[in-house]
Order: C-alpha cells, then sequence, then structure tokens
C-alpha cells in the first residue's frame, strides 16, 4: 500500500498552498525519497490539482467525494476486487490501487481547489481580432470560436461552475462542446444568447446596435436584454434584435452565406454596394470612399473564394461598371467616364 495517510496529506496540502514549515518541508522531502511511488503520486497529484485548477464545484466535488465512499463500502463488503468509476471530472489515477487512497486524493483536491480558487481568481482574457485578420482559438472547455476582423470578446481563463460566459462585440463563430449542466452563453450589446451544446453565428459589428444570429446546428435561446422578449431557434433560423431590443426571426436561410467569412471567402446575395463596401473595410483593413452615393444602390451578387483585394475590386469594378482607385489603404469609387 502507497504510503498516504491524513498526516501526509495534510503535508502536501500545506506544501502546494505554500504554507508549510521547515520542519514540514524537511517531513515531506523524507516521504518523497523513502519510495519511488510516493514520489510519483505526488507527482501525479500536481499534474491533477494545476491542470484546470477552478473547474468543478464543491457541489460536484462533494458528488464525486460521495461516490467514492459508497464504492470503498461496497468494496469491503465484497471479496472481490471492484473497479472504481470516479466522475469523469476526475481522472482515473492508475497509480492508485487502493480505494483510500483516492479518497484521500479527492480530500486534496478539493482542499486545494477551494484554496486556488480564493487565493487566484479567474483571469480574464481579452481577445481583439485586427482589422484584416481572424482569429480561431479554443476556451478551456474544448469550445471553438473563430473571430471576425475588427471584433473583440472578453472571456475568462477557466469557466465559473455554473455557466460559460463570454462577452462578444462584433462578430464570431461559436462550436460548442455540449454540457448540460453548464449553459455557453454570449453576451453583446443587447442580447444574451444560451446554448448547451451548438454552432452558431452572431453578428454585432454593425454601427447600429443589431445583433444577428443565425443557427447551424442544436438549439439555442436568444433574449433581449432591453426587454422581455425571447426566441428559441433550430438549424437554419435566424434572428435579428435591434437597438430597441425588437426581434425579427427568420424561418430559413442560406447558414453558408453567413458563415462563409470564417473559411476566408465573401459571399453577396443581391446585397447593396453599401453593404459589399461596409463588410470588405475590416476584411482587408481599408476605408473606402463613394464620390457618387447613387452607385451604392447597386446590388451585388458573387461569391469569392479568399480574394485579394485587386481581384475583387477588379470584379466589382467590371460587373457593376464603376471605376475605383486604390492609394495606400483608401480606396475610392468612382463613376466610369
Amino acid at each position: 500500500m502507497l504510503g498516504l495517510n491524513e498526516h501526509i496529506t495534510s503535508l502536501i496540502v500545506a506544501q502546494l498552498k505554500g504554507t508549510a514549515s521547515e520542519k514540514e518541508l524537511s517531513e515531506l522531502e523524507q516521504w518523497l525519497a523513502s519510495d519511488t511511488s510516493n514520489a510519483e503520486l505526488y507527482t501525479e497529484l500536481k499534474t491533477i490539482i494545476y491542470s484546470k485548477p477552478i473547474q468543478h464545484s464543491e457541489e460536484e466535488t462533494g458528488k464525486a467525494f460521495k461516490n467514492v465512499k459508497k464504492q470503498i463500502a461496497q468494496k469491503g463488503k465484497s471479496t472481490h476486487p471492484t473497479r472504481l468509476k470516479t466522475k469523469a471530472a476526475f481522472p482515473i489515477i492508475k497509480l492508485l490501487g487502493v480505494a483510500a487512497s483516492i479518497l484521500l486524493i479527492l480530500l486534496i483536491y478539493w482542499g486545494v481547489q477551494k484554496y486556488w480558487t480564493k487565493e487566484h481568481p479567474s483571469v480574464i482574457i481579452t481577445k481583439d481580432c485586427p482589422r484584416g485578420k481572424k482569429l480561431h482559438f479554443s476556451f478551456s472547455d474544448g469550445t471553438e470560436v473563430w473571430l471576425n476582423s475588427g471584433s473583440r470578446i472578453t472571456f475568462p481563463e477557466y469557466f465559473a461552475s455554473n455557466n460559460r460566459s463570454v462577452n462578444l462585440e462584433g462578430e464570431a463563430f461559436f462550436n460548442v462542446v455540449r454540457n448540460q449542466q453548464k449553459p455557453f452563453i454570449v453576451n453583446t450589446s443587447n442580447s444574451k444568447i444560451k446554448v448547451l451544446g451548438t454552432s452558431f453565428n452572431v453578428n454585432n459589428r454593425n454601427l447600429d446596435n443589431i445583433t444577428e444570429t443565425t443557427v447551424i446546428s442544436g438549439i439555442v435561446l436568444v433574449s433581449s436584454t432591453l426587454n422581455n422578449e425571447s426566441v428559441t431557434l433550430v438549424k437554419n433560423q435566424h434572428v435579428s434584435v435591434n437597438s430597441q431590443g425588437q426581434l425579427l426571426k427568420v424561418d430559413k436561410i442560406d447558414p453558408k452565406s453567413i458563415i462563409d467569412w470564417k473559411d476566408n471567402n465573401l459571399f453577396f446575395d443581391n446585397v447593396p454596394l453599401s453593404e459589399v463596401f461596409k463588410e470588405i473595410e475590416p476584411w482587408f483593413d481599408i476605408k473606402i470612399v463613394v464620390k457618387d452615393k447613387s452607385l451604392c444602390q447597386k446590388r451585388l451578387r458573387a461569391r469569392f473564394s479568399n480574394p485579394s483585394l485587386t481581384q475583387l475590386l477588379g470584379h466589382i469594378s467590371k460587373v457593376m461598371d464603376i471605376d475605383y482607385r486604390l492609394e495606400g489603404k483608401t480606396v475610392t469609387i468612382l463613376k466610369t467616364n
């Protein structure tokens, strides 16, 4: 049996907290040196405790604690070895062959986690996607996010025990890892989007304080933060929330036209040039000046796969019968002579 008892447990907790005295540290070092399995166990403990230190609530830890106690009791009544099944949140430790040792590890994990949460509040991270760029990364729970040009997202390094909440300014596509106990929430300037596990796009990049949400898979609940209106969306449904908090739902939409941007594609389906220019300004980090505003009423139907600025402007110039002048980061749109 491994030499892990209540006294050694207290020494490990004190050492990990940084409160151990020189005498306690010396005693712990002697324990580590007395058996190679002790050092292996200690290393495993540190890996578990510091991997994602604030992912579990006391309630979750308590349930796992009770589960192990129950299995220890069952083991005592049986003449055959019982394979312990711990909650998925707690890794199976191959080094421990004794049920009591697992129980002690849970005690250590719980104690250190409570200390860590109190002394090390979750770090808030802000990611800004520069104009002309796109970002793709994952949150601590494995949820993937694609952030569009000129957008910002704020999120905790590790999510809280009861939800996974982020704040978005701009446009992002989310592929959310399902977790029924911890809904995923996106907060915008006028909306709250809540899901358990799904993929969807949120666009809040415009200057009119309109948030557009499009569901690619799963179910999404969209609520206005300006009034009590809310709507549930399923695949290929879309809703926009305006600056007054009013919801406008669309039952059928082509999701590809909404999320093409994350694959560096641009899709315009009979869109006014005024909207086209708004879309490509942050895409290429440029400023577009239209000399004749009547040109903005022309409509474009086209799809571009990872275009360069000159390719896109050349196509628009040809099919829209307009001219353009590119000087540095400024594009001037002109009527043809």
